[in-house]
């Protein structure tokens, strides 16, 4: 029996042939994908937490956890806060901060936590390519931390599925 032949039966058949080629290929896809695109998505995210970290906390805000993770084509860091002011206040220090350093508001809306309304708000902004987010948790939200900045790339449309609005 020739190889092949032998191959084939113990791969089940065709049919079993043609699977295990579809799941190789799947594989190699997946492979290639990382190999490719994750030192550009690493690069990113060295320049978001650049970005982050260039923006000047709320005064007396006191810094928390500090977060971010990358993978093909998708970057993300952030930083949690906590601090006793008022949202209107929070929200005030980092729309002028923010456009200072060159990002544009782009919408905001409520948050809800499993269907949960503890008042939080979350606010984007674009610069290029990236996002930023600013999340109130909520006066009636106990998670350990009062607001974050986040900033993303490729994490969410920079389209706003309801108004068609273009984040620029």
């Amino acid at each position: 029996m020739g190889f092949l032949r032998l191959l084939m039966r113990g791969l089940g058949g065709v049919r079993g042939a043609v699977g295990y080629a579809l799941v190789l290929v799947v594989v190699g896809a997946l492979v290639y994908d990382t190999v490719a695109n994750a030192p550009e998505a690493q690069s990113v995210q060295a320049r978001l937490r650049q970005e982050l970290e260039s923006i000047t906390p709320l005064p007396h805000a006191v810094a928390g956890e500090r977060s971010g993770s990358y993978k093909p084509r998708k970057a993300w860091v952030g930083r949690r806060y906590k601090t006793t002011a008022p949202y209107r206040e929070i929200r005030t220090y980092y729309d002028v901060h923010l456009t200072k350093a060159g990002w544009s508001f782009h919408r905001q809306y409520g948050t809800q936590d499993w269907f949960r309304d503890f008042g939080g708000i979350k606010v984007e902004y674009c610069k290029g390519p990236y996002m930023a987010a600013l999340d109130y948790a909520g006066d009636r939200a106990d998670y350990g931390w009062v607001f974050s900045l986040d900033m993303t790339w490729n994490h969410t449309s920079l389209v706003d599925e309801w108004t068609g609005r273009v984040c620029k």
